[in-house]
């Protein structure tokens, strides 16, 4: 039996309804017409040279499409697996807007062992119904549709528009469907879903459209998606000119539809914040109306001169830049652990912040970075590490920028320690990371502060679907509330701030209903708040542990807190400025002398026990937080006791 199949690698829908200018898309059990394509070396390959193929595979790849990417080595794979059983394969670039060039380059990059070839004006992609890349078509030997969707499950989006990655697929369908054919067999599961960067079409523009690409487009463009789609920054592909946003058009159309772009996931019901990026629903309205015509140019000599953008750093050119002592490799597949790194930025003396940068060296692989500063003398972080926390980059994260006269200090002796966390997009690269800071230019008389209200002791059982967990802290003076970042894992549902005023008001300030951990947020009040002492900061956390969740690393697992992504964290972050000027202190542990005294204290406990144990309930009220997470960590028999061998791990 000779079988032809046919792969489209494909940004999110669920069995993709058809959209306007869409190509008619031929049903599972229809027939297509032969084909000849040329690839970006000048060879031909038609359908009708491959009569001896056990299978034809074709591959309709976009060069800047990230999902497409990121499943490169599993296409390299499946070529290794497949093509000794007789399968050719032939990747198909269908996009309007990448030329052969940028095509060759691509192919070039990924290793494919698979000849490339450009799909001028989309035409087997019309011919096939491909819509995505990568969505997959098989046909059998007499050309005819018998199973199409996605190579995997193992990245998509969810029905809310938001993504996962799971550490392997669930369901190989493509390997699936291969064998089955391969083997004489009826596909079982002949259709599903893939998620994926819609193909760039030809288009015919109507001529008297009342929205352009110059008197509309190019604006709302440049207002809100510019600032991360262009060369150097977090985002894929550009948009900085006609011929890139007509190709990603479509594209673009979804995404704002599905209100997916700009990433923004704050409840518009509570609080209002000055780095909002939510787009409007006029400039949505006429995003659709312009795909929909045909993405007309107008008159391009009228389209608007685009703001300055920062070429480099986007706080200017910093005073200090602290790099990453070498580059760390990132493999093109797997799951990193989180790594690490030191920096001693040699302080000779205290420093004060008036804005801080992180720069990651390959943006592509960088999901985020957490900066911590290690007080003078220390080895590590406190177990109150959220106390030293300093900054942080992730995507839609923006620089800390202070007004005049409020800054961060970092004190004489510091040193940096940054949390990596890297993720593999499909080609084994490098990345050095970068720390750009602007020092004050006049004397700072507020000092901001950043702590975390976290919450480590709480446990999620396996298969939950909704878990609420709380954390709450009880200020000790007043304080104007600046920002807040709120921060959990994989199984991370929702996220709300709340704060419970002394005489007995609740208020909710931010309200994330649905919490994406591929964007760390944090959402900047566009007026500070202001919270007399002894108010409460209360942060309620939702999980998802159950298989419902594609994130979910494993819902047979109960789940605790831990530092790696398949572990899960409970920190709602804020920065404040202190009326009184003293920081506040989450967990009863003051620095290096608190530390001392509070080790003095156990250890004197200790000595009078004669079983040589100490519980939770014989440690001081102020260190009982910091006791069960050592109980946590040490604590094999659930016994809820601690030796001196035990504690002498953590002095």
């Amino acid at each position: 039996m000779r079988v032809w199949i046919v792969i489209g690698l494909c940004l999110g829908s669920w069995l993709t309804p058809l959209r306007a200018g869409d190509p008619p898309r031929p049903a599972v059990g229809t027939t297509i017409a032969p084909f000849s394509l040329r690839d970006v070396q000048g060879k031909t390959h038609a359908l009708e040279q491959w009569k001896d193929a056990k299978a034809i595979v074709l591959l309709f790849l976009g060069v800047d499409c990230p999902i497409n990417n990121a499943y490169g080595p599993t296409i390299q794979q499946l070529h290794t697996r497949y093509a000794p059983r007789g399968v050719v394969f032939l990747g198909v670039n269908s996009n309007s807007h990448e030329d052969a060039d940028r095509v060759a380059e691509h192919a070039r990059q990924q290793k494919f062992a698979f000849p490339v070839a450009k799909d001028y004006r989309n035409v087997l992609a019309d011919t096939v119904g491909a819509l995505r890349t990568p969505e997959v078509v098989v046909l059998d030997a007499t050309g005819t549709i018998r199973y199409r969707g996605r190579i995997d499950d193992r990245l998509g989006f969810t029905r809310q528009g938001q993504s996962f990655q799971r550490p392997k697929p669930l369901r190989e369908d493509l390997a699936i469907a291969l064998d089955e054919l391969l083997s004489g067999k009826p596909v079982s599961v002949p259709e599903t879903t893939c998620d994926g960067c819609r193909i760039g079409r030809e288009r015919v523009a109507q001529t008297n459209a009342e929205v352009t690409y110059s008197n509309r487009v190019a604006a709302i463009l440049q207002q809100h998606c510019v600032s991360c789609h262009r060369p150097g920054q977090l985002a894929p592909f550009s948009l900085l000119t006609y011929a890139q946003a007509r190709g990603w058009g479509e594209m673009i159309r979804e995404v704002v539809q599905d209100r997916r772009m700009p990433p923004w996931h704050a409840d518009p019901a509570h609080g209002k914040f000055r780095n909002d990026r939510s787009m409007p629903a006029e400039d949505i309205r006429d995003l659709i109306q312009w795909v929909d015509a045909g993405m007309p140019a107008g008159d391009l000599a009228k389209v608007p001169t685009p703001p300055p953008y920062a070429s480099g750093w986007s706080i200017g050119q910093p005073d200090r830049i602290y790099e990453m002592p070498q580059p760390f490799r990132v493999p093109a597949q797997g799951e990193v652990k989180y790594q690490w790194i030191r920096i001693d930025p040699q302080l000779k003396e205290d420093q004060w912040v008036q804005a801080i940068e992180i720069r990651p060296g390959n943006p592509a692989v960088v999901h985020h970075v957490l900066m911590f500063l290690l007080p003078p003398g220390a080895r590590r972080l406190d177990e109150d590490r959220e106390a030293g926390f300093f900054a942080a980059y992730a995507p839609g994260h923006n620089p800390s920028i202070f007004p005049k006269g409020q800054g961060k200090k970092m004190p004489k002796g510091s040193t940096i320690l940054l949390q990596m966390h890297y993720t593999p997009n499909g080609v084994e690269t490098t990345d050095q990371t970068r720390i750009g800071i602007v020092l004050a230019k006049e004397p700072v008389q507020r000092e901001v502060h950043t702590i975390g209200v976290f919450n480590n002791r709480f446990l999620l059982p396996p298969g939950e679907a909704n878990i609420e967990v709380r954390a709450a802290h009880r200020l000790s003076q007043d304080v104007e509330l600046l920002a807040l970042m709120p921060h959990t894992h994989l199984r991370g549902k929702s996220f709300r701030y709340e704060a419970k005023f002394p005489d007995g008001r609740t208020e909710v300030i931010l309200n994330v209903p649905r919490y994406d951990f591929n964007w760390q947020t944090a959402y900047e009040l566009e007026k500070p708040i202001r919270l007399p002492k002894n108010s409460e900061l209360v942060c309620v956390a939702v999980y998802d542990n159950s298989a419902n969740n594609p994130n979910n690393p494993d819902p047979s697992k109960a789940v605790k807190w831990g530092p790696q992504t398949w572990d899960e964290m409970m920190i709602g972050y804020f920065d404040y400025l202190p009326v009184t000027g003293k920081p506040e202190r989450v967990g009863g542990v003051d620095g290096q002398a608190n530390r001392k005294r509070m080790f003095e204290a156990l250890f004197k406990t200790l000595d009078k026990n004669q079983d040589g144990f100490i519980t939770q309930d014989e440690v001081p009220a102020a260190y009982r937080s910091m006791f069960q997470r050592w109980l946590d960590r040490y604590d094999q028999d659930n016994d809820g006791k601690l030796s001196r061998k035990d504690l002498l791990l953590e002095e």
